[in-house]
Parts: C-alpha cells; sequence; structure tokens
C-alpha cells in the first residue's frame, strides 16, 4: 500500500515539475529566498528515503514554512490564474510560493498533429486541446504555445479527463498527440524519472518507443480509450496499462541521458 501511495505522489510531483512549475509567476520560497531545495524537490528526496508516514508529516511542516515565507501566497488567487489542476498540484509538493520574477512567453503557433481515428471517440466538438497555458477546441490543427519551451498538450473530453497526451519539446513548431506520445508519456511520467531532467530528451524518447515492450503500452491504452475507461491514462485506474510501463522502465538504460535536478 505505501509503495502504491509513494508512487501516486511522485506521479503527480513529477507532472507538477515538467509542465506546470515554469508556468507560475512565483518560485517556491525556500529556494528562492534561503537557497534550499524548491518545495517540490524536497518532497520527491523524502518520499524516496523515507517511510511513508514519516515522508508525509515532513513534507506537511515543509509546507508550512514555505508558507510562513510568504503570508501573500493566495491559492484562490492560484486557481483563477492556473485551474483547479495547478491548486492540486501546489497543495500536493506543498509550495507557497514566493519570489520571482513574473515573465511572459512569447507564443508562436503550433501545429497539432492529432490521431484520433479507431477510438471510438464521439464528435470532436465535444474535446479540446488543452496545453499548460492556453486552450483551443480539439478540431483546431494549431495551438498558441512558447516556441523556446518545453510543454504538454492533452485531448481532454467535457469532464477534463486526458485521452490523449503529447509532449512539445523546446523549439518544436509541431506537438503529436496520439497513443504512442500517450503511452511515452505514461511512461515519462513514472516515479523513477520523478525530479530528474533529461539531456537529451528526444534520444529518451526514442529509447522508450523502441523498446519491445511499447507497442503493448499502445495497444493497452488503445482499448481502454475505446472501452470508454473513465481514465485511460490513469496510472491506478488503467493498471494493466501501468504493469507495462513498469516493465519498460526496469529495462531501460538511460541514466547517460539524465541528471539529478533540485529546481522549482
Amino acid at each position: 500500500v505505501s509503495f502504491v501511495i509513494k508512487s501516486i505522489l511522485l506521479y503527480v510531483i513529477y507532472f507538477y515539475q515538467k509542465f506546470i512549475s515554469k508556468h507560475k509567476k512565483y518560485q517556491c520560497a525556500c529556494h528562492s529566498r534561503l537557497g534550499e531545495l524548491s518545495c517540490s524537490a524536497h518532497a520527491v528526496e523524502t518520499l524516496k528515503h523515507q517511510p511513508l508516514l514519516k515522508a508525509i508529516k515532513l513534507i506537511y511542516h515543509r509546507s508550512k514554512k514555505c508558507r510562513s515565507l510568504n503570508q501573500d501566497f493566495s491559492y484562490k488567487q492560484t486557481y483563477s490564474q492556473y485551474g483547479t489542476l495547478a491548486v492540486a498540484l501546489v497543495f500536493a509538493t506543498g509550495c507557497g510560493g514566493g519570489g520571482g520574477d513574473e515573465t511572459t512567453p512569447t507564443s508562436n503557433v503550433t501545429k497539432v498533429l492529432s490521431d484520433t481515428k479507431d477510438l471510438n471517440l464521439s464528435s470532436l466538438s465535444k474535446y479540446t486541446l488543452t496545453s499548460t497555458s492556453n486552450e483551443v477546441p480539439a478540431t483546431s490543427t494549431t495551438i498558441d504555445l512558447d516556441k523556446n519551451q518545453s510543454d504538454a498538450v492533452a485531448l481532454m473530453d467535457e469532464n477534463d479527463t486526458v485521452i490523449l497526451i503529447g509532449r512539445k519539446f523546446d523549439g518544436d513548431t509541431t506537438v503529436d498527440v496520439s497513443l504512442r506520445s500517450s503511452a511515452y508519456m505514461m511512461v515519462l511520467m513514472h516515479p523513477d524519472f520523478a525530479g530528474r531532467e533529461s539531456n537529451d530528451p528526444k534520444e529518451l524518447q526514442r529509447r522508450i518507443q523502441a523498446h519491445p515492450k511499447f507497442n503493448t503500452l499502445v495497444e493497452k491504452i488503445k482499448t481502454a480509450i475505446k472501452e470508454h475507461h473513465p481514465d485511460p491514462l490513469d496510472p491506478i485506474g488503467n493498471y494493466e496499462a501501468f504493469n507495462v510501463v513498469q516493465e519498460i522502465t526496469v529495462d531501460l538504460k538511460i541514466e547517460d541521458l539524465y541528471v539529478v535536478q533540485g529546481g522549482n
């Protein structure tokens, strides 16, 4: 049970670090003011090296410390700017914000290569393409994203469930939102990758997709979508797919592509 709970928490924290943190208009107060690990990085290290109950206690106390350094932080303001997902992730990592300069990204038109055929989806008019900074109808073929930033784009239904998800790499002008990109992202968000930044993300993608079990993972996700699974990319709900993810991560030889990050 502890392993499952830790895996879920690490999964959420990693997604936050990778795709939400850089779009916040503030930095972790403990990191920016004291030079310590950010709250999310602290949570990752604590969950990896401490028993579950002790880890939760330490993360809670770190959260209180961070918020005390920045009494002006407002969850209400964060909700209005970033939505429910961002607030949930901020609570999960215990980060109270503080410090950091507000920046305005340069938006660029990014072509969306979306693959929804043979998935038994209803009319695409009921879906949206959503990134961490923008949202357009699923029938659109482009979305405005910062060309110089990596990002995630998800095909979401009317219940805000992620059906497919893809990653846009730094400098790219296209993003693939398909079964294969979703399978890659599901592997990438495994707890083993939490708090780590790849030196060569495209090579990492190539190695993951070259794994003998990768096509099996794609088929597991496809089946879940066609059978109208309530959350096809959820690692706990779609346990058959996540079991394949576990097999893939055990076999991957990628240490040369990774460095440990202590960032936001």
